[in-house]
C-alpha cells in the first residue's frame, strides 16, 4: 500500500488504457449525486438488478405508500432513529453497483459519489469528507477493487462518474492545545459548555497536540510520523504530514466574511493551506494548495 505519492507511478498507471470520454457539454448531462453510506447496502428485495431480472434474495422490502410517516412509533424509536442518522448506517460501492441499471433505467447519464476516502478511524464521518488518507477507500465503503468494478458497470451502462475529491480539508486528524483556545460555546439554552477555537481576525494559528492516533488520541508527533503509524494514524499520503499543510486558525463562525470563510476549518474538518488570488481570479494558479494534489483520478473502461 502506497504512503507516499511518490510511490505512485503515474506512468505506469495509465499506459495503455483507453479512456472513457466526458461528454461534450456537462450542461447536457442528467446528474444524480449520491450520499454512498445512505444509497445502498445491497441488500434490497423487490428491485430489478442491472440486466432487469427481479431480485427477490435481499431482506430490505421496498417503500410502500403505507409505510409512509411510519419510520418512528414511539420516543424510543425516535431516539434510535435520530441516533442512526450520525453513524456509518451500511451503504457500499458493491450496493452502489447493484443498482447501476436501476439510475440507468431512471435516465441518469452521470453519477456523483460522495467521497470515497479512508476516514479518520476513530469517527463516525459517514459522509466521507473527513478523510484521513487519500490514497485509498474506506473499508466501511468496499475496496480499491470495488471502485474500479463500480466504475466499469457504470460505462457498461453509458453512465458516467464524477468522484468527489476533496483537496482543501482533511478530516479531525489532529487535536489543538486546549488552553489557547479563545472561543466561547454554548448549548441551544445558552449554557457554557466551554471553549474551542474559532478563526480570529488577528491571524491567530492555534498550537497542537499532536495527530491523533489510531484510537482516536492525539499522541503523535505533528510533522512526519513513522511507517509504523501507517495506515490508522495521523495522515496520509505522507506528504500532507509537515505542520503547514494546514491553516491552523480554528473553526470557522462566520461564513460572510473572508478570509474567514477560505482559512478557517469546517466544522470538524481542518482546512488545508491554500494561496488565493482575488485580483487573478480566472487563473488557473489562481487557487493553490501547497500540498501536491493528493489524488488523481481517470475514468477508464
Amino acid at each position: 500500500m502506497e504512503q507516499r505519492i511518490a510511490d505512485i507511478d503515474l506512468n505506469a498507471l495509465i499506459a495503455g488504457r483507453t479512456f472513457f470520454p466526458s461528454p461534450a457539454a456537462w450542461e447536457d448531462e442528467v446528474l444524480y449525486f449520491l450520499m454512498l453510506d445512505r444509497f445502498s447496502d445491497g441488500n434490497e428485495a423487490g428491485y430489478r438488478d442491472n440486466s432487469g431480472a427481479l431480485v427477490t434474495t435481499g431482506t430490505t422490502p421496498l417503500f410502500k405508500s403505507t409505510d409512509r410517516g411510519n419510520a418512528t412509533t414511539t420516543p424510543a424509536d425516535r431516539t434510535q432513529w435520530s441516533d442512526a442518522g450520525n453513524v456509518f448506517v451500511g451503504g457500499t460501492l458493491k450496493g452502489l453497483e447493484s443498482k447501476i441499471g436501476y439510475l440507468q433505467r431512471l435516465g441518469i447519464t452521470a453519477i456523483w459519489i460522495s467521497p470515497v476516502f479512508k476516514q479518520v478511524p476513530s469517527q463516525q464521518s459517514y459522509h466521507g469528507y473527513g478523510i484521513q488518507n487519500f490514497l485509498d477507500v474506506d473499508p466501511h465503503f468496499g475496496t480499491r477493487d470495488d471502485l474500479v468494478s463500480v466504475v466499469k458497470t457504470a460505462h457498461q451502462h453509458g453512465i458516467r462518474v464524477i468522484l468527489d475529491v476533496i483537496l482543501n480539508h482533511t478530516g479531525d486528524v489532529f487535536a489543538y492545545k486546549s488552553a489557547q483556545m479563545r472561543c466561547d460555546v454554548f448549548d441551544d439554552r445558552g449554557n457554557f459548555l466551554g471553549k474551542e477555537a474559532c478563526w480570529q481576525a488577528d491571524g491567530t494559528v492555534y498550537g497542537v497536540i499532536g495527530y491523533r492516533d489510531a484510537s482516536g488520541s492525539p499522541t503523535l508527533p505533528f510533522g512526519p510520523v513513522p511507517a509504523s503509524h501507517f495506515p490508522d494514524g495521523a495522515i496520509w499520503p505522507a506528504e500532507l504530514q509537515p505542520p503547514e499543510t494546514f491553516t491552523r486558525k480554528g473553526k470557522i463562525r462566520n461564513w460572510d466574511f473572508p478570509p474567514e470563510f477560505r482559512e478557517g476549518d469546517f466544522e470538524g474538518l481542518f482546512s488545508v493551506t491554500c494561496r488565493y488570488d482575488i485580483e487573478s481570479s480566472f487563473d488557473q494558479d489562481s487557487l493553490r494548495c501547497l500540498p501536491q494534489k493528493p489524488a488523481v483520478f481517470h475514468e477508464q473502461n
